[in-house]
């Protein structure tokens, strides 16, 4: 887990670079990769893993990932 867990991602690295370029402002890169893991797999795998909820249709993913998308820019957007 501890491997699992000190890998960088795709998000640290899109993270990163926006930051770079001044397109996003954050203190640790950590912390947002979480809160984006968070908010992703509080609705994209626990409810489905658990049987809570059915699988997510094309139509419905392409809204949590928009949604998700706009949360973080509202956050960190310069």
């Amino acid at each position: 887990m501890t491997q699992l867990k000190d890998q960088e991602t795709f998000f640290h690295r899109w993270l990163r670079a926006a930051k770079q370029d001044g397109k996003l402002a954050f203190d640790d890169v950590e912390t947002v990769c979480i809160e984006l893991d968070a908010l992703i797999k509080g609705q994209c795998f626990w409810p489905q893993l658990f049987k809570l909820e059915e699988p997510l249709t094309d139509a419905q993913k392409h809204t949590i990932a928009s949604n998700t998308a706009r949360l973080i820019l509202s956050r960190y957007q310069v």
